[in-house]
């Protein structure tokens, strides 16, 4: 019978949805509404089944029991819920149908929202240009790859409409005409779905059925069993209640929220609404919440904005089932069963021993990535790992501890080398982002700091002297700053391009499970806000340039962005073009859902189909024949079928690309 039931919601997401971002309940509950109401009319307008588009409605609602709304736009978290849903059943939507119904719903030709007449239609209002597509396309994909990830990937919904059937069959339709009773019940379980106070995640299939049945038969006057009929169908007289309320009460609660939002009827509710309501009411937008641990009680402190307390905070290398989480620590502080277990990892004494430094630095506050982050909860662990970089640059220390070095002064430098810290991928944003660093050795015995340690630091990592305080970072190239991460280690091969977010001022979903698809994303990302094109003065690695990981270039390659950051290891020294030499029109460069294009601007003269120079740095020499179409404003707009080799001709040393496909 499990297909029949659904996963509900515990009692701890619930609350959890209520602290989300310090949002009020009431915008919560328009944003609910007026997202699902979209999820619906874009499942009318695409001609899907009800089974589908209701199957939509729930995957939404239970992501936004682990993510905040405020997260990601409305519409877009609307769009990837349909997209998946409808990938998985015999009804499949094609990405440009979607993305054309969602802009036309959202235009102001839609009368969806609308009060009064009758909008005019104006098709220039949703036309979707094909940057806009691709744009749009690009983020429903990341959505629905963050939506299965959020919920572990379970997207099985049981719907309580041929439930709702069978009952009515029992009861023999009420003695009413089937298509009066049936249609009435159908009425109901719809608009269930548009209820902020989330039936379909509270309740089972079974009983929604029953409480619409209940209502279709007092709005049409039927005669219904005398008896408690309902506990026929397991449910009980305090449920049934609770559900006949719920579903009667949307109708008056609309009425309501018109009364109060005059934006409701104009149109669909945006995020920036949404935001600009709350600064309206005094209320501070929240995502991220940091915990701080009382270095005194060893308690939790959560702030919302780190800036508001001194703290320390520690760098180090984890040790396999000796950490201490989230759980473990509030099982220690709470002395429940198991705390003294807990007390006798070597993680746990770490962490005692990091308060203890704290302490004699007269700071009452230090972080700690092992129990600081709830990581059973996607969101929150996402959320974290987009806010680190910040966390550490706002503390007030940062304690590097080196459990592989000893504290003899006379070895304690020459261990540095070794140490397994500067090897690893976490580490590099936790040496770069904080104003102050001290290193300590196994025994807690200060070795020195960032400052007093430059030289050495910089030999080890071959980060210059003048990066390592961070304050330079961005003086530095893409492929420079690549490098330095190019042969650290992650335990999981997301986290080689997730611990660079900070360092490239990059915020961006986790996907624990795309594999090193992670690190095209950061550089796509990276694109966006970026015009520095030594991104791709990478080349591919030999078995002998890369140990003990061997990366073997696969023929069917068809990417201009690197595959892994060991592809950057030779770039050091390359260096931004000089401003004198780049032409702004030249940094126009974008990924498309064709491809990548790259314009260059041609003041007459002929372009040689053979090679194509982009932005004064490197000659790409096409094997087969490209296009080229001169635009509007005069660029000359280049698709490359295929790239063999390049040759640079400006600034940058070298750069090999083969092959590339679009």
């Amino acid at each position: 019978m499990w297909h029949m039931t659904n996963p509900l919601a515990t009692v701890e997401q619930l609350y959890r949805r209520n602290s989300f971002g310090a949002i009020p309940t009431d915008l919560q509950d328009i944003i609910f509404f007026t997202t699902q109401c979209l999820t619906q009319a874009a499942g009318i307008l695409l001609r899907l089944p009800q089974s589908v588009t209701a199957q939509a409605n729930v995957v939404l609602a239970r992501y936004w029991l682990v993510e905040s709304p405020l997260n990601y736009e409305f519409s877009d978290v609307s769009a990837a819920s349909l997209f998946l849903v409808a990938k998985l059943s015999a009804h499949p939507c094609k990405p440009r149908d979607i993305c054309n119904v969602y802009a036309y719903l959202l235009s102001p030709s839609s009368a969806l929202f609308k009060s009064g007449q009758t909008p005019a239609n104006d098709p220039s209002s949703y036309y979707l240009s094909e940057t806009a597509y691709s744009d749009m396309h690009s983020r429903i994909l990341g959505l629905e790859g963050r939506i299965l990830y959020s919920l572990s990937f379970d997207t099985h919904v049981s719907l309580p409409h041929p439930l709702a059937i069978t009952y009515l069959q029992a009861l023999d339709f009420l003695d009413q005409p089937k298509s009066n009773v049936s249609q009435r019940v159908v009425a109901y379980l719809n608009t269930a779905l548009l209820s902020p106070q989330l039936l379909y995640l509270t309740h089972q299939p079974h009983a929604l059925a029953v409480a619409a049945i209940y209502n279709a038969a007092r709005d049409i006057g039927a005669k219904m069993p005398e008896c408690a009929w309902w506990e026929v169908f397991d449910m009980d007289r305090e449920e049934l209640g609770f559900l006949v309320v719920g579903m009667r009460s949307l109708e008056g609660w609309v009425r309501k929220q018109r009364q109060d939002f005059d934006e409701l009827g104009t149109g669909m509710i945006t995020r920036d609404f949404i935001e600009t309501e709350m600064r309206k009411r005094g209320l501070r937008i929240v995502s991220v919440i940091m915990r701080l641990i009382n270095v005194h009680n060893m308690e939790f402190l959560e702030v919302s904005d780190p800036r508001a307390e001194r703290y320390a905070i520690l760098s180090h290398t984890w040790q396999d089932g000796q950490e201490v989480s989230f759980q473990e620590w509030n099982t220690y502080i709470t002395k429940n069963q198991g705390w003294k277990a807990v007390a006798q990892k070597s993680g746990f004494k770490k962490i005692k021993a990091a308060c203890r430094k704290a302490e004699e630095y007269e700071l009452q506050y230090i972080w700690v990535d092992t129990n600081c982050i709830d990581k059973s909860s996607s969101a929150e662990l996402s959320e974290a790992i987009n806010s680190m970089f910040a966390w550490y640059a706002s503390s007030a220390i940062c304690f590097v501890y080196l459990s592989d070095v000893m504290c003899h002064n006379d070895t304690a430098l020459s261990m540095l080398e070794g140490s397994k810290w500067f090897t690893r991928g976490w580490t590099l944003q936790e040496l770069l982002a904080p104003t102050n660093v001290d290193f300590f050795s196994k025994e807690w015995m200060r070795i020195g700091t960032r400052t007093s340690l430059a030289d050495a630091i910089a030999d080890i990592t071959s980060i210059g002297k003048d990066y390592l305080s961070g304050e330079n970072l961005h003086s530095a190239s893409v492929a420079t700053r690549m490098s330095w991460a190019a042969t650290r280690q992650t335990t999981r091969e997301e986290d080689k391009a997730y611990a660079l977010l900070g360092i490239f001022d990059i915020n961006m979903p986790l996907l624990y499970g795309e594999g090193e698809k992670a690190f095209l994303r950061l550089q796509e990302e990276i694109i966006k806000v970026s015009t520095d094109q030594s991104i791709f003065a990478w080349e591919f690695v030999t078995e002998m340039r890369w140990s003990p990981k061997v990366f073997r270039p696969h023929s069917s390659w068809v990417s201009l962005l690197a595959p892994l950051p060991i592809c950057f290891q030779n770039c050091a020294s390359v260096e931004m073009a000089k401003q004198e030499l780049r032409n702004p029109q030249d940094e126009v460069y974008s990924m498309t859902n064709l491809g990548f294009v790259l314009s260059k601007h041609v003041d007459g003269g002929i372009y040689e189909r053979e090679m194509v120079d982009i932005g004064k740095l490197y000659e790409m020499f096409a094997k087969k024949e490209t296009e080229a179409i001169r635009n509007d404003e005069g660029f000359l707009e280049v698709t490359v079928h295929d790239v063999n080799v390049g040759e640079i001709t400006g600034d940058i040393e070298r750069i090999s690309i083969r092959p590339v496909l679009y």
